[in-house]
């Protein structure tokens, strides 16, 4: 597709198990067209494609329902290995998706201790922590409805009170902070 309307009408008609779509799209924005096709597939993998190595787009992008946000500078190859990893819910290394959104940690000023005592974990129910252990896998609400027995309406409710205790704007982050919390493996 040539601009972000064309993408979303090709998608709408040949509803692919995975979208690529580029961030910078004339017409209507990568970003802008992932919010709207994230209304109508809820569960669609849909990832982002780029060239810009910019913390600011990732977060956009993932906080807009991306799986995943991938540099243009990938290899052929490895883009196919990320494609088919990502659609199949296997875990995916790969610098071109993991490393724009690790942020090191800002040096100490004089004076101050090199490392910050850590914060307590936040306490979570029973089925906070089934979610956030599906959550960590790759599922999507569909599956973890389907995986604990729940209604949408409930992963949803589980999710946002998980996003709220953890002060994550997106699945990736929430991830990542109850991994560096210990809560999950």
């Amino acid at each position: 597709a040539d601009n972000g309307f064309e993408a979303i009408e090709k998608i709408k008609e040949l509803v692919p198990d995975v979208v690529l779509l580029d961030v910078d799209m004339p017409g209507l924005s990568g970003t802008g067209a992932l919010r709207f096709l994230r209304r109508l597939f809820p569960d669609m993998t849909i990832l982002m494609l780029s060239t810009y190595n910019d913390n600011n787009y990732v977060r956009d992008s993932m906080g807009a329902g991306a799986d995943g946000y991938i540099l243009k500078s990938v290899s052929v190859d490895n883009l196919v290995k990320i494609v088919r990893g990502i659609h199949s819910k296997a875990p995916v290394v790969s610098p071109y998706l993991l490393d724009l959104m690790v942020e090191p940690p800002p040096l100490p000023a004089v004076g101050e201790p090199a490392t910050p005592p850590a914060e307590a974990a936040p306490m979570l129910t029973r089925r906070e922590e089934d979610v956030l252990r599906c959550l960590a896998r790759g599922d999507v609400n569909k599956e973890i409805s389907s995986r604990l027995n729940l209604s949408i309406e409930t992963v949803k409710t589980h999710m946002k009170s998980l996003f709220r205790k953890f002060n994550a704007r997106n699945r990736l982050e929430l991830v990542q902070v109850a991994r560096a919390k210990k809560l999950i493996g």
